[in-house]
C-alpha cells in the first residue's frame, strides 16, 4: 500500500515470453532509438539544476519524460563500503537515511526530482516516498536484496525510469518481503504508481523469492516506451514476470520474460489487459493465473501471457 512517512526517495524487437509449460510471443514494432542524454541547465553540485529530456516515443502524452522539467538531481552510490547519497543537503523537504546498502528518501515537496542510482551492492534496496513525480535513472546498477524489493517506490506519483547502460536487479531465495504498516512491496522492482520505462540501456531482473513476488509490478499499470532492453526471470516459486494492476502497454524496446512456476507463474498479467506489438506466435499453457477475462494483446477485458 501507499502512505508517505514523516519528514526526516524497437528499430524491431521480439518479445519472447516462457510460461509454466509455454508460452512465446513475439512483437515487431518499428521503434526509432532515442537518445536519453538529458539537457543539462546550471545544473550545481548541491543537485540543483534544470534537467529536460528527449521524448521517449510519445510526446502527446504525460508518459514522456519530456513533458517535465527535473529541477535537482540526487545520485545513490552503492558500494562494498556502503551508499552514499549526494544532492540534497540544500533542500528542506527531502530526508535521507542510509544504513550500509540500504537507502530511504523521503521528499514532501514540490521538486521534480531525478535519482540516480548507480554502483553495486550483494545486499541493498532503494525505497522512495515522494509527493510528485520523479524519474529513477538506472545507470550501471547491480542491486540486489536478501529480504525483498532492491527498489521500492511507496507514492502514487508516475515514476519515469530511464535506463542507462548495464543494470541488474534481484532479490534473495529466503526474501521474506516484510513490510512496515500498511505498505506492500509486490515484486524485486515494486511501485505503487505508474513505472514508464524509457532508455537505450539493458535491465535484467531476477525474481529468486519464494513469496510469489514479481520481478517488476506496479499498482497502477507498466508502460514500455522507447526503447531499453528489459528481461525479467521469475523462479518456480516466485510471481510473475511483469504484473500491472491496471494494465500493461509493451510500447517500445525488447522484453525477454521467463517465468517457472506452476501457480503464480504467467509471463505478463494485468487486471485490464496488455497491449502493444504484433502476435506472431502465441502457445498457451494450463497452469498460471491471469486477469479476468484472459485478454492478450490489443487488452480487453484482462490478461496474461
Amino acid at each position: 500500500m501507499k502512505r508517505l512517512i514523516t519528514p526526516i526517495l524497437i528499430a524491431s524487437a521480439a518479445l519472447l515470453l516462457t510460461g509454466c509449460v509455454k508460452d512465446e510471443i513475439t512483437t515487431e514494432d518499428a521503434e526509432e532509438s532515442i537518445p536519453v542524454t538529458p539537457t543539462v541547465n546550471d545544473g550545481a553540485s548541491d543537485g540543483t539544476g534544470s534537467w529536460t529530456y528527449p521524448s521517449s516515443g510519445d510526446p502527446s502524452s504525460d508518459d514522456d519524460i519530456s513533458t517535465t522539467t527535473f529541477t535537482r538531481m540526487v545520485t545513490v552510490t552503492y558500494a562494498n563500503a556502503g551508499a552514499t547519497v549526494s544532492g540534497y543537503a540544500t533542500s528542506s523537504t527531502l530526508s535521507v537515511s542510509v544504513s550500509g546498502n540500504s537507502v530511504t528518501i523521503n521528499s514532501t515537496g514540490d521538486e521534480n526530482i531525478i535519482y540516480k542510482l548507480t554502483g553495486s551492492a550483494a545486499d541493498g534496496c532503494f525505497k522512495l516516498y515522494s509527493a510528485k513525480k520523479m524519474a529513477l535513472v538506472l545507470s550501471d546498477l547491480s542491486l540486489s536484496s536478501a529480504s525483498g524489493a532492491a527498489i521500492n517506490i511507496q507514492s502514487e506519483k508516475r515514476c519515469y525510469v530511464v535506463v542507462e547502460g548495464t543494470n541488474t536487479l534481484a532479490d534473495g531465495s529466503s526474501a521474506a518481503y516484510s513490510a512496515s504498516g500498511d505498505e506492500d512491496m509486490k515484486a524485486v522492482f515494486f511501485s505503487e504508481g505508474q513505472l514508464v520505462f524509457s532508455g537505450s540501456g539493458d535491465l535484467t531482473v531476477t525474481a529468486n523469492n519464494k513469496q510469489a513476488k514479481s520481478c517488476i509490478a506496479s499498482d497502477d499499470y507498466v508502460r514500455f516506451l522507447n526503447a531499453p532492453s528489459v528481461t525479467v526471470s521469475a523462479g518456480s516459486s516466485a510471481g510473475h514476470g511483469i504484473r500491472g494492476n491496471d494494465y500493461v502497454q509493451l510500447s517500445g524496446g525488447y522484453k525477454g520474460v521467463s517465468v517457472g512456476g506452476t501457480t503464480f507463474c504467467n509471463g505478463i498479467w494485468a487486471t485490464s489487459g496488455i497491449s502493444g506489438g504484433t502476435a506472431v506466435s502465441l502457445s498457451t499453457y494450463s497452469g498460471g493465473q491471469g486477469g479476468p477475462g484472459g485478454g492478450g494483446p490489443g487488452g480487453g477485458g484482462g490478461g496474461r501471457w
